[in-house]
């Protein structure tokens, strides 16, 4: 069985590394003058979508 302290515990580790992940992307963002990708990257992880999707579409989109 899964314990649902330990459930919880993960949940909110993974959601402060990504809001510090998120903190550090839009600094960077902002330093080149990307604004609206900042604000449009942290609705999707406030939404709860991985940054490594982000990423990953991220670089699909700039290959393409």
């Amino acid at each position: 069985m899964v314990d649902i302290g330990e459930l919880i515990l993960s949940s909110v580790l993974t959601t402060i590394v990504n809001i510090f992940i998120g903190i550090a992307l839009t600094s960077v963002l902002v330093e080149f003058g990307l604004d609206n990708l900042v604000s449009t990257i942290w609705m999707l992880l406030m939404a709860g979508i991985p940054l490594e999707v982000l990423v990953a579409l991220g670089l699909i989109k700039n290959l393409s």
